[in-house]
C-alpha cells in the first residue's frame, strides 16, 4: 500500500492498519461517555442537506441561474465537495490499495453533480481507501463535518472519518467506528501500551445510521477542554472526555476507509461537502 501526495511524489503510508475494536488487545470504556437521542429514519432525507441555496439543483429560478458550489459559501478553513477538479487534488496525501477504488460518483448525490465514492468488493484481508488532509495551523478547536452515504449488505465493522493528532511523543486520533447499522466514537491512543500496542478508548452509546441514505456528521474535537463530540442530522449522539495526550496545536483530518477487515459483500461509501473549520 501506497500513500499519494500531490505534484507525483510517493511515500510509504505513515497510517498504519488498524485491527477492528473487536480484535484489539486493550479495550477501556469511557465511563465519560453519554448518549443521545437516536433520530428517525427520515432524518438523512436530502430536504436537510448542508447545501448553499443554488446548489441542490432546483430550477424555480430559471435554467439560465448559475449553480452555487457548496465551497464558494464558506470560509472554512478546508473545503471539498467533490465536484471540480481532480478527484483529492486538494488533499494532502490519499491512500489507496487494490482492493479498492475510489472515483467521482454522479448517481447518488447530496448535492450536485458529483459525489466521493469509495467502492470496496469482497475479499479476505484489510482495506485502507481515504483522503488526508494536514492543517498546518495551531487551533484550539476543530470540526470535522460531512455528508455520508453508505450502501452494503454486510456487518463488517468499519472505521471511516478520523482527527487526528500528530503530536510527539504522543500521537491521538479519534474515530468514527461501527457497522453499517450502529456507529460511536472511538479514541485511539497510538503506540501507547505494553509492547507499543494501541490503546484503544470506546463507547457503548451509538446511533444508529440508515444504509443507502444520505446522513449529515459533525465530529469535534476540543483540544483545550480536551472533549469530543459527535453530532448526526443536527442531534448530539456522543461526548466525551479525552485523554490527556491531546495538545493545542494542529490536526489532520481524514476521509474514507480508515479500516474494514475481511468485507463479506460489497460496500459503496459516499462522501460529499467535506467542511473542516478551526475554532
Amino acid at each position: 500500500m501506497v500513500r499519494h501526495r500531490p505534484g507525483g511524489r510517493t511515500a510509504v503510508a505513515i497510517m498504519a492498519a488498524a485491527s477492528t475494536c473487536a480484535a484489539c488487545s486493550m479495550l477501556v470504556d469511557l465511563a465519560s461517555f453519554t448518549g443521545g437521542a437516536t433520530p428517525g429514519s427520515d432524518a438523512g432525507s436530502d430536504a436537510e442537506a448542508r447545501v448553499p441555496e443554488g446548489d441542490a439543483g432546483g430550477t424555480d429560478a430559471g435554467p439560465d441561474v448559475p449553480r452555487i458550489p457548496f465551497c464558494a459559501a464558506t470560509d472554512a478553513a478546508f473545503c471539498d465537495d467533490f465536484d471540480d477538479g481532480d478527484l483529492g487534488a486538494t488533499w494532502s496525501a490519499r491512500t489507496v490499495d487494490d482492493a479498492s477504488v475510489q472515483s467521482k460518483d454522479t448517481a447518488q448525490l447530496r448535492s450536485p453533480p458529483a459525489s466521493f465514492l469509495v467502492a470496496v468488493a469482497p475479499r479476505s484481508g484489510g482495506v485502507e481507501s481515504y483522503f488526508e488532509k494536514d492543517v498546518a495551523k495551531s487551533t484550539e478547536r476543530a470540526v470535522w463535518a460531512f455528508d455520508v452515504r453508505i450502501d452494503t449488505t454486510s456487518l463488517d465493522t468499519l472505521r471511516v472519518a478520523t482527527f487526528r493528532q500528530p503530536a510527539i511523543p504522543a500521537k491521538v486520533r479519534v474515530v468514527l467506528n461501527g457497522t453499517p447499522q450502529r456507529w460511536g466514537l472511538m479514541e485511539v491512543l497510538e503506540n501507547a501500551g505494553e509492547g507499543g500496542a494501541d490503546v484503544v478508548r470506546t463507547t457503548t452509546s451509538t446511533v444508529a445510521f440508515t444504509t443507502s441514505v444520505w446522513h449529515s456528521v459533525a465530529l469535534t474535537v476540543d483540544l483545550k477542554g480536551r472533549t469530543t463530540q459527535l453530532t448526526v442530522d443536527g442531534t448530539q449522539i456522543v461526548s466525551a472526555t479525552l485523554a490527556s495526550a491531546w495538545v493545542v496545536g494542529n490536526v489532520e483530518g481524514y476521509l474514507g476507509i480508515g479500516s474494514l477487515n475481511n468485507p463479506k459483500s460489497r460496500w459503496e461509501i459516499r462522501y460529499d461537502n467535506a467542511l473542516l473549520t478551526l475554532q
